[in-house]
């Protein structure tokens, strides 16, 4: 019983290392990104006319996408970010 129970907690912390989201920071627009060891998600935001920022909508990148800069990832899903 022991070891199926050292084998559950194993389990358990392998699995928060790997997908335990820590803020990587906020963009230049208000997009805020957030990273783990097995995806990325961004919640993209927009700048409107009026330099009010919009939100828009989370996007989660996985592997291997989640290692790719924002740049990258722009130019690769331009319409990630919807209407802007």
């Amino acid at each position: 019983m022991k070891n199926r129970q050292k084998t559950v907690i194993i389990i358990i912390i392998v699995l928060l290392i790997l997908f335990f989201p820590i803020p990587n920071g906020t963009l230049d627009d208000g997009s805020k990104v957030y990273a783990a060891l097995t995806y990325k998600a961004i919640k993209w935001s927009y700048i409107k006319d009026d330099k009010s920022i919009g939100l828009n909508k989370a996007t989660i990148y996985w592997f291997p996408n989640n290692y790719k800069n924002i740049n990258e990832l722009r130019k690769i899903y331009p319409n990630a970010r919807g209407n802007e």
